[in-house]
């Protein structure tokens, strides 16, 4: 295991690419989870902190680049969502608007078609995440969204509102987009294996996080099921 503190920018970097496996809960924070986050990092902006520290990210490292989330998918998706945003928002200043569009979807620049995203979210919840809130395609919002398709485009929604109600200068919002970057911190734990990980993160979320019962035992089979050599899909579709 590996752990350490990590800018954000070195987290959403060009040789990281991050995945929310299936077993994870649905992505849950609502609008009082969101507008604290940015209102709790906008605060430590206007005070001019050295530093903001958000929590921890736990991932399982798959090989090259890739990182499975098993802790911190609440963070890094409304992270990705603000960096979207900000990115809608920025017009004048191309360089800065290019930098955030590779922290949330890199561009090819031989045929400018995008590639995956830096964060790959749950299945149920991709297409809207792919085309709505990262390349702003409104025709993919669906008549009927389900309750987690709703938290993604309201929070998508409420991160306009706060940053348009902060400032109306784009020098601002790009100062802020280099602050989160350079300036709000992880801390990045890193494991080999499918059961360090998550032994570590059923100790986390007993001492002070909040974690539903049921997620403990969720946890539990999946662990049981990896040293059993059993498949976590199996699992998975039981559950």
């Amino acid at each position: 295991m590996e752990a350490k503190e990590s800018k954000i920018i070195d987290i959403l970097t060009e040789n990281k690419k991050y995945i929310v496996p299936s077993y994870q809960r649905p992505y849950s924070w609502d609008k009082s989870n969101t507008e604290q986050l940015i209102e709790d990092i906008y605060n430590s902006f206007c005070q001019e902190n050295v530093e903001y520290f958000i929590g921890t990210l736990i991932c399982i490292h798959k090989g090259e680049s890739t990182y499975e989330i098993v802790d911190g998918q609440q963070r890094l998706t409304t992270l990705s969502l603000i960096f979207a945003k900000m990115k809608d928002l920025i017009s004048d200043n191309k360089r800065a608007k290019e930098n955030l569009q590779k922290r949330v979807l890199p561009i090819d620049d031989f045929s400018d078609k995008p590639q995956e995203p830096r964060l790959k979210v749950r299945s149920k919840e991709y297409d809207l995440y792919y085309n709505y809130i990262l390349q702003g395609n409104s025709s993919f919002i669906p008549d009927s969204p389900t309750f987690t398709q709703k938290l993604y485009i309201e929070n998508f929604k409420i991160i306009e509102e706060y940053l348009l109600s902060k400032s109306d200068d784009e020098a601002v919002l790009c100062n802020l987009a280099k602050y989160i970057l350079e300036r709000v911190y992880v801390v990045f734990v890193q494991t080999d294996n499918f059961t360090s990980s998550f032994r570590l993160f059923n100790v986390l979320n007993t001492r002070g996080m909040a974690l539903a019962a049921s997620d403990l035992i969720k946890n539990s089979l999946f662990e049981m099921a990896e040293e059993a050599g059993e498949g976590q899909d199996k699992v998975e579709e039981y559950w």
